[in-house]
């Protein structure tokens, strides 16, 4: 028992969706019980642990995992305002156990990287345009439309976790906590979004990673100017925002891999078009239904970074115990990576 890491418990009843009082009649035990657990001021019993493990769905070792839980101020959010406080904690939750299962497989590896992250906030001096402007030059990103987001991102050793665990409400999020520096920042992507809006979100995320450590009242709005200028910069895109119709969005589209919507409201952003042409565009875009699928396809990008530290992992792995805990909790792996781990069980 010796052993026991009680922000475990909290994460794997958090990644569950369950409160505290729910766990609590589930084990059998009153509300105050789990609360003393989870902050370490009391120690549970063989068999209460083995009660935990049941209905939280995860194996008892798991609360033996080694690590500390991020606090949710230094996780970031792309989603609706809608969505509701338990799939907010659930999805903290999410990104802290991708993120404690990353570390994991990455011990004793060493990722080599093309590009370097960096953080640069805010300043009076630094908008975030121009902190989007610094990262492509830093990058050496060649002006124009970005060809494949996800390869900028992974380049600089940005792991990006794509899932169909979390609420479709939710698009993205991120984590890279401080003093962590020289571990890899961690990106969470809902699977089944559109190439368009994923691309948005990474670019979205991005910005939180490197100009935020702690959340504002504006942080959303930074991460979305910042992604605005990343994807469509202002000195290679605005003339081309002029007149803008839906036709020219789509077209456009097309050419820059952003959405019609996100199009339409750069031309307006970089005053290119009024209040009430942007008003009566977005109009149209409810009516024809392009506010939920948008025409004009882009083509799929594939993560491969994390792939690739789950074929070095196995590759090394010793220990059954590890892969057992592992093997499951990655979503879209390959199945010759899925069966390999398998061997380890």
């Amino acid at each position: 028992m010796s052993k026991f890491n009680a922000q475990m418990l909290r994460l794997s009843r958090q990644l569950a969706g369950i409160t505290q009082s729910e766990l609590a009649v589930l084990a059998g035990v009153n509300r105050s019980v789990i609360s003393l657990i989870e902050n370490g001021e009391r120690k549970p019993t063989e068999d209460l642990l083995e009660k935990f493990a049941v209905e939280t769905k995860r194996p008892v070792s798991f609360f033996n995992w080694p690590g500390e839980i991020c606090a949710p101020s230094t996780v970031f959010h792309r989603r609706k305002a809608s969505t509701r406080m338990r799939e907010v904690e659930q999805t903290n939750a999410f990104i802290n156990f991708a993120r404690l299962k990353l570390l994991r497989m990455l011990s004793g590896m060493k990722l080599k990287t093309r590009r370097q992250i960096f953080r640069n906030p805010i300043s009076d001096c630094r908008s975030p345009a121009d902190i989007a402007r610094q990262l492509r030059a830093s990058w050496q990103v060649p002006p124009g439309p970005i060809s494949d987001m996800t390869e900028i991102i992974e380049s600089a050793g940005i792991v990006i976790w794509e899932t169909d665990r979390l609420s479709t409400d939710v698009d993205g999020l991120s984590l890279w906590p401080l003093g962590e520096e020289e571990l890899p920042p961690l990106i969470v992507l809902v699977h089944g979004k559109p190439t368009d809006r994923c691309r948005l979100t990474l670019a979205h995320e991005l910005g939180h990673l490197i100009m935020h450590h702690m959340p504002s009242d504006h942080y959303e709005d930074d991460a979305n100017r910042f992604a605005a200028e990343f994807l469509m910069p202002e000195d290679d895109i605005k003339q081309a925002l002029s007149n803008m119709t839906l036709l020219k969005a789509a077209a456009l589209k097309g050419k820059w891999k952003t959405s019609m919507q996100s199009l339409i409201r750069r031309s307006f952003d970089l005053h290119q078009i009024s209040s009430s042409c942007y008003r009566r565009l977005m109009t149209e875009l409810s009516m024809k239904g392009y506010r939920k699928l948008e025409p004009v396809i882009i083509r799929m990008e594939e993560p491969r970074l994390l792939q690739a530290i789950m074929t070095s992992f196995q590759s090394k792995i010793k220990d059954s115990k590890i892969a057992s805990e592992l093997i499951g909790e990655v979503e879209n792996c390959t199945e010759e990576i899925r069966d390999i781990l398998k061997l380890y069980c």
